[in-house]
């Protein structure tokens, strides 16, 4: 089954309510772990080229090769370097949010990237649940795979947005749209 929202913040409601459930009935691991996650804010180029949209903390993450940069390196706007702003079309702006997962948990995959060893892709919208975690805080998940805690680009996979469902097999939808988001 799949559960569909319109919106991001009507999800993370709908996520939240549902692994509530789960462990109320133990079908989540006791012992949670945080971990940092990025959301991407969706600047075009030509905002990512402004300072003006820059948060403290909001990091960079080049997807291609740079004057300084390699593809898949970070920057987090601290206020000390200077941004390369002039290279807004090599990189995306993403914010820092926090994401609680138990063994148990389904995660999606927000951003395609790497398993911890280089071994294997994660695919942009994958679902998977996690196993546990290693000694070193990497994510395991069921299929042995594991996920480092810095890879960041992971969410609650219980509820999508309609965006993300496109593509998905499933036997069964559930909407979850309450007035708040009717506009979208």
């Amino acid at each position: 089954a799949l559960v569909l929202s319109p919106t991001h913040i009507e999800k993370e409601r709908i996520s939240d309510q549902i692994r509530a459930t789960l462990k109320d009935r133990g079908r989540l691991g006791r012992t949670e772990r945080e971990f940092t996650v990025l959301e991407s804010t969706n600047l075009t180029e030509a905002a990512r080229g402004d300072r003006v949209n820059y948060e403290f903390g909001d990091v960079i993450q080049f997807q291609q090769n740079g004057k300084g940069f390699r593809r898949g390196q970070r920057l987090v706007a601290d206020g000390k370097q200077p941004l390369p702003l002039d290279q807004a079309d090599k990189f995306q702006v993403f914010r820092t949010a926090k994401l609680s997962l138990a063994a148990g948990d389904i995660v999606r995959i927000t951003k395609n990237g790497q398993t911890a060893d280089n071994q294997h892709a994660l695919n942009n919208g994958s679902l998977y649940r996690v196993r546990g975690f290693t000694n070193s805080g990497d994510i395991v998940l069921n299929n042995g795979w594991a996920v480092s805690k810095d890879f960041g680009h992971l969410s609650h996979g219980y509820c999508v947005t309609s965006h993300a469902s496109q593509g998905k097999t499933v036997d069964r939808v559930f909407i979850g749209q309450s007035s708040d988001s009717f506009p979208a």
